[in-house]
């Protein structure tokens, strides 16, 4: 759940991987024309099962309120292997008040 000018922590949960071996890994969520885009060094939580984004007001309003936001994590290692969680649906749902505060 996505609420827009709101700053919620997006994570994915691994079991079969460890982040903490990661080269690298993206944050892609989408919405229409709308893609947010994070980086392995912008999260915020990094553990052996999980890795944390924190997404901004800034981000979050960008999204349209009562559609779905398509999000995956890819990832790869230093042996060259790359991974991919599925994507997930967010419901995006209105604030009353507009705006960053």
């Amino acid at each position: 759940m996505i609420i827009r000018g709101t700053t919620p922590p997006i994570r994915f949960t691994f079991s079969d991987v460890n982040p903490l071996e990661m080269t690298a890994a993206f944050l892609t969520i989408r919405q229409n024309s709308v893609t947010i885009e994070k980086e392995l060094s912008s999260a915020s939580s990094v553990t052996d099962s999980m890795i944390e984004w924190q997404l901004s007001q800034e981000e979050t309003l960008a999204l349209e309120a009562g559609r779905l936001a398509q999000v995956q994590c890819r990832y790869r290692f230093s042996g060259g292997a790359v991974g991919a969680s599925r994507i997930y649906e967010e419901n995006v749902y209105a604030v009353l008040k507009e705006g960053e505060i």
